[in-house]
């Protein structure tokens, strides 16, 4: 995986473990987050205690622990990270359970540039390709004001199939794929809060183009009353 990464900016890490130090190794001068899941509480202390344990100082940033509410508020801010590591999907399902996988998918790929992803054994089919498709097909039919509303991916494999260890008691053949978001338009709120829209006045669409075009469109509940804010974003 050092090979595929390297960035100078923000890369987030579901899940806390022992490989985030070896990921910080690999992201060269970035910042990392991590994401822990409920399930890291049994995790022993000295694995979350944080970045003194990693040896990273304040370039690593420990987030509150995963949760329904968090996913969704997340989805609708204007943040676009870097990299994403999803490896472990599973605890991630268990931690956000109002929610299905392709609605998961729907919500976290549109947060990051590029996202590499294990799917879960639960996952019958692990064609990765279907499965961008279906949360292509899932953000257009939502009809969100704000939220994932258009997507366009593109996914390869890295690497070979492995025997993919989910769990101490549950294993399955897997590929690591590296997903690439080509083109989104992605509707965010003011604050970053999941508040209710009706509150405010307005809202922004994020919008992505051709992997690497980026324009922010303000939009009121005026009839007309929209602008693009190009020359302001980044």
């Amino acid at each position: 995986l050092a090979e595929h990464l390297g960035t100078d900016g923000i890369t987030l890490k579901y899940g806390l473990g022992q490989c985030s130090e070896q990921v910080w190794e690999t992201i060269g001068g970035g910042m990392l987050l991590t994401a822990p899941f409920p399930t890291d509480r049994s995790m022993p202390q000295q694995l979350t205690d944080g970045a003194e344990t990693c040896g990273i100082g304040s370039k690593h940033i420990i987030w509150g622990e995963v949760n329904t509410h968090r996913v969704l508020s997340f989805s609708t801010t204007t943040n676009l990270l870097e990299v994403q590591l999803l490896f472990r999907m599973q605890d991630l399902l268990l931690s956000v359970p109002d929610l299905d996988l392709t609605q998961v998918l729907g919500f976290i790929l549109g947060m990051a540039r590029v996202s590499y992803i294990v799917l879960p054994c639960s996952a019958l089919d692990d064609n990765m390709s279907t499965m961008l498709q279906n949360v292509e097909t899932w953000a257009a039919s939502s009809k969100f004001i704000v939220g994932p509303k258009q997507f366009t991916f593109t996914v390869d494999p890295v690497g070979p199939r492995f025997t993919f260890r989910e769990s101490a008691a549950n294993s399955c053949a897997r590929v690591l794929h590296r997903v690439q978001l080509k083109a989104m338009n992605r509707g965010t709120r003011h604050f970053w809060c999941f508040h209710n829209h009706n509150v405010y006045t307005h809202k922004f669409d994020l919008h992505l183009a051709n992997y690497n075009d980026i324009w922010l469109h303000y939009v009121t509940n005026k009839k007309g009353k929209t602008k693009n804010l190009t020359s302001k974003w980044p």
